[in-house]
């Protein structure tokens, strides 16, 4: 069980990970579920944040089997994905053919200091264990030039633990995983779950009926335009952008 903080123990997330990408699932819904619409939202965010990356070298550390790399790689000079998982690096590679993709882990990034303009880590770090996550943000500080952006996001603490989770945060506890390295200059809410929401995801699939037509005009305008970017204390999700100290 959760404690109070929302911290919990439990198996290797490696393994719960690895376990997940006998398929890479991430490229699997479609554009009308819950799933997808969230991931859309997300990326729209973090893009959004990242800015005019045309001339960019960006890492998108924790980078799974690349669905959040392929966006970033469609508008970014150079594109590199980096992850643990073999299997999700492999995915990565045979699906999104305009990025690099290496295998490393986060804590021990296998790039040279300052050799990046901007670096994403989107709903990487709570698979970490509390202990790690200080050489994480101190692997982006060393990798990250100096001028440049570092774009988190974590889910929140509204929302109920994984399996594959060690902790989710607040703004107070995500500023204190940062902090040593980094300063926040923007901190941003993601999902606004209102009743309205819930209610249209209900109307457009449940038991007894699916309306794909009206589940994927809510993922692409709807969402985004009521739901998608919030206050950080109503998000299910935090997003955060940094610069060095």
């Amino acid at each position: 069980m959760a404690s109070s903080k929302q911290t919990q123990q439990h198996a290797d997330p490696s393994t719960v990970m690895e376990a997940r990408y006998s398929l890479p699932y991430n490229w699997l819904h479609p554009r009308h579920a819950r799933f997808w619409r969230g991931k859309f939202g997300l990326s729209r965010i973090v893009l959004n944040e990242l800015g005019d990356i045309s001339t960019k070298t960006v890492l998108d550390a924790g980078c799974g089997d690349g669905w959040y790399t392929d966006r970033i790689a469609r508008t970014a000079r150079k594109t590199i994905g980096l992850d643990f998982s073999e299997r999700s690096i492999g995915f990565a590679k045979l699906i999104v053919p305009n990025a690099d993709f290496i295998v490393g882990s986060i804590t021990a990034i296998p790039l040279p200091d300052r050799s990046v303009d901007a670096i994403t880590s989107i709903q990487v770090i709570e698979h970490l264990p509390p202990t790690e996550v200080a050489s994480a943000v101190a692997e982006f500080a060393r990798v990250l030039r100096d001028e440049g952006t570092l774009v988190i996001s974590v889910p929140s603490r509204n929302r109920p633990m994984s399996p594959a989770h060690f902790q989710h945060f607040t703004e107070e506890s995500l500023n204190d995983a940062v902090g040593t390295h980094f300063r926040i200059v923007r901190s941003l809410g993601q999902e606004n779950r209102t009743i309205m929401l819930w209610i249209l995801e209900k109307l457009s699939a449940n038991r007894y009926w699916h309306l794909p037509r009206i589940g994927e005009r809510l993922s692409k305008q709807w969402y985004p335009r009521y739901w998608n970017m919030t206050e950080p204390v109503k998000g299910q999700n935090l997003v955060i952008v940094c610069r060095k100290k």
